[in-house]
């Protein structure tokens, strides 16, 4: 079975006129409405059976509904009473009107509805008190009343979620109209036109949001007509504030930033404002909506620009102009690229010509100090080689000398060998030297050659 339902209103069997001794069954879990013959009404419940003599039977109406619902219960004295769910309740000819089957309010952790509460001695409430048994509460969400009115005995009370609100047969919620797009969206899109109570709604969100806002045919110092495009951030942060300054915060948005972009047009060229327009992302660029906000419980985040339209001569003029200032920079940003790459090619070739040079002189030098090392090791080989030479004949003539010596010497132990035998010194040495050429000279001729030989004053 559902979590509601609404017993049907088909025809039973068992109802019309009872005349006689007719028998009515009624089952467990049904009931019946029974007029008698003097036209008196009687509820019978399940089970039970009887005989209604001349009387007019009728199958009563079963109301339920389940968790997140409630019963709202029209009585014929014009009361009315709300019953939370889970709840069943039979519909009572004498005493009902009307019951309906509602819809319980579910906030989330960042929404909230905003209450109000009529007070009448009759009703026996407390004045700073609500029903507790018609809120399931996840956290302490129900605040207390903040504003009343003590004339009309009306408070008002904000309910913040995570929680399910069931309001009481007293209270009424309070329902917001405010400017938004004609699709009823409270953001909107870009270019899109903000109208009154275009958005309808009763939860109010409680976070951070955001809206797209068009100011159309603003005109700046030399007259040229604009349409600014923006996307502003901002936060609820004081409810009770916004409900007492306010009935519509985006119309003061819309009205706020409309002032301060109007402002900033009129003070500044076309081309000024192109070239300031950077200056929309600063909060100091919007002072009438950051007060006006601040006035209203609201906080300004921050302001996007998002561009801008204009008419269709002026915007062909401008893309003109600035094509032929892209053509020109282009133009610029070529010849100085050419400029910079003939003087990398100058620059290369100048620092490759040095490279070049410091690489021969590198060279020459190397082959100096090549060509010095080896006159170095000639000249070092060259006294090498004297000073070995000189060594050799220095030992040829140690080696000669020794030998003269010993021959001397052997010489003398002879002569003195001869002098111990009494032998004539000088007469043996005048003989040995008398005895023996001094030189050896040969002619030889050929042929009929008479030679003359002249013989000089000399060694000879």
């Amino acid at each position: 079975m559902a979590d509601e339902q609404l017993e049907s209103n088909e025809p039973d069997a068992r109802e019309g006129y009872y005349k006689f001794s007719r028998l009515l069954v009624i089952k467990d879990g049904e009931a019946f409405n029974i007029w008698d013959s003097k036209g008196r009404l009687k509820m019978v419940r399940g089970p039970a059976s009887l005989r209604p003599y001349f009387s007019e039977v009728r199958k009563a109406t079963k109301y339920t509904c389940g968790p997140g619902k409630y019963l709202k219960v029209h009585y014929r004295n014009g009361a009315v009473e709300h019953l939370r769910g889970p709840q069943m309740i039979w519909f009572e000819e004498t005493s009902h009107d009307e019951i309906e089957i509602k819809d319980a309010i579910k906030l989330e952790a960042n929404e909230a509805v905003v209450v109000y509460r009529e007070l009448r001695e009759e009703w026996a409430e407390p004045a700073d008190d609500h029903d507790d048994t018609l809120s399931e509460k996840n956290n302490p969400a129900e605040q207390v009343a903040i504003a009343s009115d003590t004339k009309n005995r009306v408070k008002r009370r904000i309910v913040r979620g995570p929680t399910v609100f069931i309001p009481a047969h007293n209270e009424w919620l309070h329902k917001f109209s405010w400017h938004g797009s004609q699709n009823g969206s409270k953001t909107g899109s870009h270019n899109d036109v903000k109208v009154a109570h275009a958005v309808n709604f009763k939860k109010i969100r409680c976070m951070p949001d955001h809206m797209y806002y068009t100011v159309r045919e603003m005109r700046t110092s030399d007259d040229a007509k604009l349409s600014v495009h923006v996307m502003i951030f901002f936060v609820l942060e004081d409810i009770e504030k916004m409900l007492d300054n306010t009935n519509d915060p985006p119309g003061d948005f819309i009205s706020a930033a409309g002032a301060d972009i109007m402002a900033f047009g009129a003070s500044r060229t076309y081309e000024q404002f192109l070239a300031d327009s950077n200056q929309f992302g600063e909060l100091r660029s919007f002072p009438i909506l950051t007060e006006r906000m601040d006035a209203i419980g609201y906080r300004l985040l921050k302001v996007v620009y998002r561009g801008y339209d204009t008419s269709g001569q002026l915007q062909s003029m401008q893309e003109n102009a600035i094509s032929t200032r892209t053509r020109l920079r282009l133009e610029y940003d070529q010849a100085q690229q050419e400029q910079l790459n003939t003087q990398m090619r100058l620059d290369a070739e100048h620092e490759r010509a040095t490279q070049q040079q410091n690489l021969e002189e590198s060279r020459k030098i190397h082959q100096q100090k090549l060509s010095k090392l080896d006159y170095e090791a000639k000249l070092h080989q060259k006294d090498s080689n004297h000073q070995q030479e000189i060594k050799h004949l220095k030992e040829k003539n140690d080696l000669e000398l020794e030998k003269l010596r010993n021959i001397n010497g052997e010489r003398l132990k002879f002569l003195n060998a001869m002098k111990d035998m009494s032998v004539d010194l000088t007469q043996y040495l005048v003989a040995e030297v008398g005895s023996k050429p001094t030189q050896h000279m040969l002619f030889e001729t050929t042929g009929n050659v008479n030679p003359h030989v002249h013989l000089g004053k000399g060694k000879y």
